[in-house]
């Protein structure tokens, strides 16, 4: 587990003021995602869908890029699942490298966690799949 203090999310790149156009662009596709997801059940029952990894994948991108820091205990209610299962799927994501979790140093009982550069990669690469594909 990595340990990270509020100076180091500070410092992050993806502060607000340092975003491109293009990584703004990327944010908005990847929150009308989310969205658009939630909102499934609106209109048709919602135990016909069940992706908790991707729903905790895309809640922890659009975290990173607006440099926030993510509770466990947060991305488990994005997942729209139980937290039995929430929890499982961040081990499994854990285990492929695709999260991290990091302690906070000013409070231990606290865990966060956020994407990998590898997952960022990833997720960012089919976003702007999915902007070429609608000519954004």
């Amino acid at each position: 587990m990595d340990s990270l203090d509020e100076d180091e999310v500070r410092d992050d790149w993806t502060v607000a003021g340092n975003r491109s156009s293009r990584d703004i662009s990327m944010m908005q596709v990847a929150r009308e995602m989310l969205t658009a997801r939630r909102r499934r059940s609106d209109y048709l029952p919602a135990d016909f869908f069940g992706e908790p990894a991707w729903d905790m994948l895309l809640d922890l991108y659009i975290a990173h890029h607006e440099g926030k820091l993510i509770s466990v205990s947060s991305a488990c209610i994005a997942s729209g699942g139980s937290a039995t299962t929430a929890l499982r799927w961040l081990a499994r994501l854990e285990t492929l490298q695709w999260v991290t979790r990091i302690s906070d140093d000013n409070d231990r009982r606290r865990i966060y966690v956020r994407i990998t550069d590898l997952a960022e990669q990833a997720i960012s690469s089919w976003i702007a799949h999915l902007i070429g594909l609608r000519g954004d």
